[in-house]
């Protein structure tokens, strides 16, 4: 049971990792065709990303869905946390209040119905 919630957190860190390398990718030159620009960070985000849905799937069958409707969101709190470690991007007011609406979402939806009347 470990093993599979173990799982779900390494692809949380995947994800994350994932789309922190796509923005750096973004940012840098690389190889332009048409829509499309490629370099080392974009590639290695996109790897990261897919690693991160397969590991997902994995623990689909595994773990309860409950369960990873709470843990799974916290890439969301985790990008902004990682932008601004190893990006140095500002924490905006918008930012702010979408992380807030975000942590009060996984609250209310972990909320068992009953409680709530």
């Amino acid at each position: 049971m470990i093993f599979s919630y173990t799982l779900i957190f390494i692809a949380v860190f995947f994800a994350s990792a994932g789309q922190i390398m796509l923005k750096i990718g973004s940012r840098e030159q690389g190889i332009d065709f048409k829509l499309v620009k490629i370099n080392l960070w974009i590639i290695t985000g996109l790897v990261a990303i897919i690693i991160s849905l397969l590991l997902n799937v994995r623990a689909l069958r595994l773990v309860p869905l409950k369960d990873m409707a709470f843990i799974l969101p916290t890439v969301y709190i985790l990008v902004p946390i990682f932008s601004r470690m190893f990006l140095k991007e500002k924490f905006g007011k918008n930012m702010i209040i979408g992380t807030m609406i975000l942590l009060l979402g996984i609250v209310l939806f972990n909320i068992p119905l009953m409680q709530l009347f």
